[in-house]
C-alpha cells in the first residue's frame, strides 16, 4: 500500500527514521489491480505499471536508492517525482 510520498516513522526503530510508502485502494480485483496500478506480480513482487497509480506517488531524497528491485535506475535530484514502490516500470 502507498498513501503518500512523505517521511514516516516505523514503530520501535529506536529513535531512527524509516521511510515508508503506503497506497491505499479499494481494489481488491486482482486482475483490476494488474489492469490499473500494478504490471506483474512475478515471484511474490509488485512492479509499478507504466502511467499508472504509482507513477509520481513518490519523492526522491538524497539517501534513497539510486535504483530500484532489478537494477532499473531512479531519480538522483532531492524533489525529483519518481514511481512508489520497489520496482519502476
Amino acid at each position: 500500500m502507498i498513501v503518500d510520498p512523505g517521511a514516516h516513522f516505523g514503530a520501535g526503530c529506536n529513535n531512527k527514521q524509516v521511510l515508508t510508502n503506503s497506497f491505499e485502494s479499494l481494489v481488491g480485483d486482482k486482475d483490476v489491480l494488474k489492469l490499473e496500478i500494478f504490471s506483474s506480480f512475478a515471484e511474490g513482487f509488485y512492479q509499478a505499471r507504466q502511467g499508472g497509480l504509482l507513477m509520481d506517488q513518490a519523492i526522491w531524497k538524497t539517501g534513497d536508492p539510486i535504483t530500484d528491485y532489478n537494477d532499473t535506475k531512479r531519480p538522483t535530484m532531492n524533489g525529483e517525482l519518481d514511481y512508489a514502490g520497489g520496482d519502476r516500470p
